[in-house]
């Protein structure tokens, strides 16, 4: 008989593996989208003075800002629509650069035959960040949900709101593993490396290995610009490091670190 705590971790993967298929969807379908940027416009896109109608996204102005969740998730407005339609014309893509920095990704969903993607949705990057900022948006433009990833994992929480701009759920999608913040301390720390430096640190990945086991890959740049790197293997419940290896950034990157941390084991008689 299947006892509690494999049950607990069988429900949690199942429902991880539902969550990760819905905003998987939501990026893919993002990207597919027809796109128009700021850049096609002969004015300065309104969306700039919508952003900031109320200055909450001001404390986003710095990187150091930026790569702090907290000032995200401590904002609120709704989308408009007026001036989204206006700036993007007969797209369902617009893309501008704030003033300070942040670029703007907006994206109408209504017109998808799916529940769960319809409304609109903004995505706010740098590029010299990992972080990911999205937004969600009713078909009304009211605030629905918003979250953050880093290097595409998903980071902090996810926070659900009812029409009213009220928080109706939090959950907390790093859940048992160690946070973001946490491993950057743990990295410089130990390597004396910051993960959240885009020009050394290539990516930073959670997989799930195995089953019920996930450990975090960390791509390391051996020089500035070199495609040769070092791959970091750290269990992603301790931050323990495990193993590092020889890696190489080409049109993809590879070794994972856990394949050549197998191969060492086979090679020393032992398994994972």
């Amino acid at each position: 008989m299947e006892n509690h705590a494999a049950k607990r971790d069988r429900n949690h993967t199942m429902n991880k593996a539902i969550f990760l298929a819905v905003l998987a969807a939501a990026i893919f379908l993002g990207a597919c989208v027809v796109t128009r940027s700021a850049s096609e416009n002969d004015a300065q896109p309104e969306g700039i003075s919508v952003m900031r109608h109320t200055d909450d996204l001001a404390v986003m102005d710095t990187l150091e800002k930026f790569n702090n969740p907290d000032n995200f998730f401590s904002t609120r407005k709704n989308f408009d629509i007026a001036t989204f339609r206006k700036n993007a014309g007969s797209s369902s893509d617009y893309n501008f650069v704030r003033e300070d920095g942040v670029h703007v990704r907006q994206i109408d969903f209504s017109e998808l035959n799916n529940e769960k993607l319809r409304g609109y949705k903004e995505e706010f990057t740098r590029p010299d960040s990992h972080y990911r900022y999205s937004i969600m948006y009713t078909s009304n433009g009211l605030l629905s949900v918003m979250g953050a990833d880093f290097c595409r994992n998903y980071a902090k929480e996810i926070l659900h709101f009812d029409e009213r701009g009220n928080i109706v759920k939090r959950k907390n999608v790093e859940g048992q593993f160690l946070p973001i913040e946490k491993l950057r301390k743990r990295f410089l720390e130990e390597k004396k490396i910051d993960i959240f430096n885009t020009e050394t640190v290539v990516l930073v990945q959670r997989q799930e290995y195995e089953e019920g086991k996930e450990y975090y890959d960390i791509y390391v740049r051996n020089e500035p610009g070199s495609p040769r790197l070092t791959a970091y293997l750290l269990d992603a419940l301790t931050g323990e490091f495990i193993f590092q290896a020889e890696a190489y950034r080409g049109r993809g990157i590879g070794p994972s670190a856990y394949n050549a941390y197998k191969e060492h084991l086979k090679s020393i008689g032992k398994t994972p």
